[in-house]
């Protein structure tokens, strides 16, 4: 357990530092639209020029409703990843490459009815991280607006304890699994200053 703190205190140094010397250039806020409609997250993106053709991109997401009959998806997202873009930075085509983690405590179903285990009867309670690469174009809609639209590929490490009902259910098992597949679906909605 202890190792996987470090590793997420390690990351958010990591994030402050690559923020540091992009502090006083360009600066760009968005919401992603897709996660927050389809899954009711409030959602924030803060995207930093570091050179011509190379941004940092840092995306918070949280969740700490619980929704009709117990249904909860309440999580703490982090994704700081580096864009490489093909023509100017916050406009055209970019490759990407992230890293994520989040904190979650899921009961009773998914957005959309996702049901990649049995959250009917239990609830699960844990950390993910990983990383991945990923793709997108960003279409200048005027001087400060855009939309951005992004789709990424990755891994993800899932740690968790699982529990009978969705908050008082005794404790079933703890357990980890492994993921490969999308790790990022981006509509955002976009505000260059």
């Amino acid at each position: 357990m202890k190792v996987k703190i470090y590793l997420f205190k390690g990351l958010i140094v990591l994030l402050f530092l690559l923020c540091v010397p992009a502090l006083s250039a360009q600066v760009a806020l968005k919401t992603n639209a897709l996660y927050g409609g389809l899954s009711q997250t409030p959602n924030v993106s803060a995207e930093f020029f570091l050179n011509p053709s190379l941004t940092l991109d840092a995306t918070v997401g949280f969740n700490p409703f619980t929704f009709n009959e117990g249904k909860k998806w309440k999580h703490l997202l982090l994704q700081p990843g580096l864009r490489f873009w093909s023509c100017e930075a916050f406009n055209g085509f970019f490759w990407g490459v992230h890293a994520h983690w989040a904190a979650f405590n899921l009961a009773k179903g998914l957005p959309l009815g996702i049901e990649p285990v049995n959250l009917k009867n239990n609830r699960f309670e844990g950390q993910l991280a990983g990383a991945g690469a990923s793709v997108g174009y960003q279409w200048p809609l005027s001087k400060h607006w855009s939309l951005e639209a992004e789709a990424g590929l990755g891994y993800v490490y899932i740690w968790y304890d699982q529990y009978r009902c969705d908050h008082c259910g005794d404790f079933v098992k703890d357990g980890d699994r492994n993921y490969v597949g999308p790790t990022k679906a981006v509509l955002n909605i976009v505000y260059v200053f």
